[in-house]
């Protein structure tokens, strides 16, 4: 045996190491210690604005998913104001039968349309359906619930782009309403006799929980007469400024979805918590910007053919107009619509005139370059920008359009429907207005429409200063 193996003069040193491991293991208790107390401090402060930045976006995402479902009624209402036959047969020669076809029966049943008026200038009622029954004395009741404050606004405000939309209850019934004057088809102004056309749905539990299902809205519903955190509900108002339905969520925490996936076990390391928790983070607002999109997708791209709405064509037109009047560079506008499109609807059904509306609209989409700007505009018209571009080059694209969509043909229930297309072409002077521009093209549009359809006629133009 060593020696100095038994040494007790060896005794301190040991004594001294042992102690020395211990302070090193009771600072590094310390340290980790301080460090998971500063992570738990840092981490729920984190999940705390997690959940109310959550909050908010669960609140705003519920005020955008209604103005979107406005936008949509006031869409569909649109495609009927702007139909000269609607009016003539709601109002000028109302034909009973025709109303039940086309805003009676066929809105209820397909289009989930509890109510539908045509109300003259002098604010008497045409024709009124309600729940797809032909109803009378609806409008009166109307008018007691507030609806004359919205007729002044469509009836005054000529340049108005969009119909009018509110909340109004009847009969003890919340319902959404669009409402908007008739207008030719070929104009951008009110129809001269100021009547009216309305549709309205009812806000019904199911059609609540249908836009929480569509938006990703967590168990939408009414809220009944339970107490609701604010942050976690939302009044619909009516046309008379009075609180009528309250609509409640479900709290959708990130925190509390995720914490048990990032709870800290002795053994973990600091390290691994920081990286599993901003992995769960990052996939969280991965989730919400794919929610997002969707949300963006529906307010600004048609919701049947898949092209841009009237609305957000206006916004990139400003966009693109801007531009070209800094570079003084050309820029041409084609209006486009589909001839006898109506005779499709009336021999084989709206089913088929909505896939005779998609194909064309494919058939347009691929048929232009990539910066081109394509819209539906409304009904069976279409419009495209075409930034950069002179009236030759313009005349050259619409002609190629006229050809492709007359040369397409859709397989519909083993019926070959084939439509053609009249076009209006301008393109754009300095530093006009855009409805200018759009007069012009409309007025191209007639044109070809008068001289026989299936063509293409270009309005007087200048190219820019």
């Amino acid at each position: 045996m060593n020696r100095s193996e038994n040494n007790p003069n060896d005794f301190p040193a040991r004594y001294q190491e042992s102690d020395s491991g211990r302070r090193i293991f009771v600072l590094l208790l310390l340290v980790l210690c301080i460090s998971f107390g500063g992570y738990y401090l840092i981490f729920r402060f984190a999940t705390q604005s997690i959940d109310n930045q959550a909050r908010a976006e669960m609140k705003s995402r519920v005020e955008v998913a209604l103005d979107i479902e406005s936008r949509r009624l006031g869409d569909l209402l649109t495609e009927y104001a702007f139909w000269d036959v609607a009016h003539k047969n709601l109002i000028q020669q109302p034909d009973p039968q025709w109303a039940d076809e086309n805003i009676g029966t066929y809105m209820a049943d397909n289009l989930s349309i509890a109510l539908s008026i045509a109300v003259r200038g002098d604010n008497s009622e045409a024709i009124a359906f309600r729940d797809g029954k032909q109803a009378t004395g609806v409008l009166a009741d109307l008018r007691r619930a507030g609806l004359d404050k919205l007729v002044p606004v469509i009836r005054t405000d000529t340049s108005r782009p969009d119909p009018q939309n509110a909340f109004i209850e009847l009969d003890g019934q919340l319902m959404l309403l669009a409402v908007d004057t008739f207008t030719p088809e070929f104009e951008r102004s009110p129809a001269a006799d100021g009547a009216y056309l309305l549709i309205a749905r009812s806000i019904d539990a199911e059609y609540i929980a249908t836009i929480g299902e569509l938006y990703k809205i967590p168990n939408l519903r009414f809220a009944g007469g339970a107490a609701i955190d604010p942050a976690l509900s939302h009044t619909l108002q009516d046309l008379e400024a009075k609180s009528r339905l309250t609509l409640a969520w479900d709290e959708r925490s990130p925190a509390k979805n995720t914490s048990h996936r990032i709870a800290l076990p002795l053994t973990a390391t600091f390290l691994l918590m920081v990286v599993i928790s901003g992995w769960i983070i990052r996939m969280d607002i991965g989730r919400r910007q794919q929610q997002e999109q969707m949300l963006r997708e529906l307010a600004t791209h048609d919701p049947l053919t898949g092209i841009y709405n009237r609305r957000q064509f206006f916004r990139l037109a400003h966009r693109e107009l801007g531009r070209t009047n800094r570079e003084k560079i050309a820029m041409s506008l084609l209006i486009l619509d589909l001839d006898h499109f109506k005779q499709v609807n009336d021999h084989y059904g709206h089913v088929a005139g909505d896939q005779l509306l998609i194909n064309t609209a494919k058939v347009l989409f691929e048929g232009l370059r990539e910066f081109d700007v394509i819209a539906r505009y409304g009904g069976e018209e279409f419009v495209i920008l075409l930034p950069n571009t002179d009236l030759k080059q313009a005349q050259e694209i619409a002609e190629r359009l006229r050809v492709l969509v007359e040369q397409s043909v859709l397989l519909f229930r083993k019926v070959s429907l084939q439509v053609t297309v009249s076009i209006g072409i301008t393109t754009y002077r300095y530093k006009e207005e855009p409805r200018e521009l759009l007069a012009r093209a409309d007025h191209a549009l007639y044109a070809a429409k008068s001289a026989g359809r299936n063509q293409c006629h270009v309005a007087g133009s200048h190219g820019p200063d």
